[in-house]
């Protein structure tokens, strides 16, 4: 789709990469970790998996590494709502107000997607993260400023 072309252009993180890669530096444009996972962290990654394979009956023991629903993990929301109520003086309900998203792109993505059509216009701060700018462009939303 020609909506598309704007965000399959190179974006400024590959671009960093690139330049690291040729220029043999550091990469700091992503956050790539240059060591492995802690082994506290492997050791909790592998009890809340432990029981999360399907056995005879056909049931796992554990469902806690499967899909979420369409707005996030439950009780992530569910906390989410419990620690940010109070600061909003007000009752949070986790399971229709509070989505949780895997990165800054997607939330960036679908706030533009759930909240405006093609041509609307949005006020655009920057210096800003170049997903808003590739997001609208894809929505056909219009940035000013």
């Amino acid at each position: 789709a020609k909506r598309l072309k704007a965000a399959l252009a190179p974006n400024i993180f590959a671009q960093f990469t690139a330049l690291a890669n040729q220029h043999k530096a550091a990469n700091l444009g992503q956050g790539f970790p240059s060591f492995g996972s802690p082994d506290f962290l492997r050791k909790a990654v592998e009890d809340a998996m432990d029981g999360d394979v399907f056995a005879e009956t056909g049931a796992p023991k554990a469902l806690g590494n499967q899909y979420t629903r369409p707005g996030g993990e439950p009780s992530f929301a569910q906390t989410i709502a419990r620690i940010y109520g109070p600061r909003f003086n007000r009752q949070l309900d986790p399971m229709k107000e509070i989505v949780t998203t895997i990165g800054a792109q997607e939330a960036i993505f679908t706030c533009l997607f759930s909240w405006t059509d093609p041509e609307d216009e949005v006020v655009l701060f920057t210096p800003c993260f170049d997903a808003v700018v590739k997001s609208a462009s894809t929505l056909g939303v219009k940035l000013v400023g």
